[in-house]
């Protein structure tokens, strides 16, 4: 397992992969987290962003998958006690241009559920 990390602004490090800016635009388009695939980080390197434990009945959030070997993310569930659902996923890019629109997923659950968490699983390369 590996950790996402925080990004106050602009491009991933990496070259030919991510987003040119934050999610809300222009140079100084909002903070994000991001999953880091260079070496040693992929193939099929796994990382979870977990949230607190309350009462979800919903999740929005924005995503941008670009890169020609993108992994996979995917958003899941949970209720008081159970076991990890998926609820939502995508594989491989999304985008065809770092400098594409990020795109925004609405969920809503049919039952509060208690926790959720983003799984990102990398690709076969870092790009």
């Amino acid at each position: 397992n590996y950790q996402w990390t925080h990004l106050p602004e602009g491009s991933t490090p990496t070259s030919a992969t991510g987003p040119d800016e934050g999610p809300g635009g222009g140079p100084y388009g909002g903070s994000y987290v991001f999953v880091e695939s260079s070496l040693p980080n992929h193939p099929g390197k796994v990382g979870y962003l977990t949230s607190a434990k309350g009462k979800w009945g919903a999740v929005v959030f924005k995503y941008h998958m670009f890169g020609l070997s993108m992994g996979s993310l995917f958003l899941e569930a949970r209720a008081p006690g159970g076991d990890w659902e998926v609820y939502w996923q995508q594989d491989g890019a999304l985008q065809i241009r770092s400098s594409e629109d990020w795109a925004t997923c609405y969920l809503n659950f049919e039952t509060v559920l208690e926790q959720v968490r983003f799984t990102a699983v990398t690709g076969s390369s870092y790009y």
